[in-house]
């Protein structure tokens, strides 16, 4: 996994919940409950914040 993707990850299993790394573009952010889904697919298939 690439710096990059770590980052992702490790944004993902942050808490509170931050859906924002950097100045959004428009159109482009997350909303809080599609982050905690994300989280919870890599929770089922394993991923972790330490991946």
């Amino acid at each position: 996994m690439n710096r990059k993707q770590k980052t992702t990850i490790t944004a993902i299993f942050d808490k509170p919940t931050r859906a924002n790394q950097h100045r959004p573009h428009p159109g482009k952010e997350a909303k809080r409950y599609q982050v905690e889904g994300a989280r919870r697919i890599l929770e089922l298939l394993g991923v972790g914040r330490d991946e």
